[in-house]
C-alpha cells in the first residue's frame, strides 16, 4: 500500500495531479482483495466499501470520495482510459509490481508498465 501510493504521489506531481488525492486512491486500490482474499473481481468489491471506510473517516468530500472509489473500481481496467486519477492508479499498480519482481498476471499489464518506460526512457539493458 505505502509503496503504490508513493508512485501515485510522484507520478500526480508529474502530471499535475493532486498528489495527496492520488496517493490515498493508490494507497486502498486493493481493499477488495483484502476483503473478499480474490483477484478475480476485487476491484469491483473494493467499490462500495471503500466509499463506506472513506466516509467513516471525515476527511474527504464526497467529491473525493467518489474519484478515490472509482480509481478503486476502475484500476484493473488497463486497457480502458479513465480519469487522471484512475490512470495513476493504474500505473502505479504496475510499477509498483515491477518493482517487487511480480509477474504481470495479464498481458495489458506488461504493455501499459513497458509503455510507461518508454515515455520515461527506461530500458531493460
Amino acid at each position: 500500500m505505502a509503496s503504490s501510493a508513493r508512485c501515485a504521489w510522484l507520478l500526480a506531481l508529474e502530471r499535475g495531479a493532486d498528489p495527496e488525492l492520488a496517493a490515498c486512491a493508490a494507497a486502498v486500490h486493493d481493499y477488495g482483495r483484502i476483503l473478499t482474499g480474490r483477484q478475480k473481481g476485487h476491484a469491483e468489491a473494493g467499490y462500495e466499501p471503500v466509499k463506506v471506510f472513506l466516509k467513516k473517516t471525515e476527511l474527504f468530500t464526497e467529491g473525493e470520495i467518489e474519484i478515490i472509489a472509482g480509481a478503486v473500481k476502475n484500476h484493473s481496467l488497463k486497457t480502458e482510459t479513465g480519469t487522471m486519477i484512475e490512470e495513476i492508479v493504474k500505473d502505479a499498480d504496475v510499477i509498483d509490481c515491477y518493482q517487487y519482481g511480480c509477474p504481470f498476471d495479464r498481458p495489458e499489464k506488461k504493455v501499459r508498465y513497458e509503455e510507461w518506460e518508454k515515455q520515461h526512457g527506461i530500458s531493460e539493458a
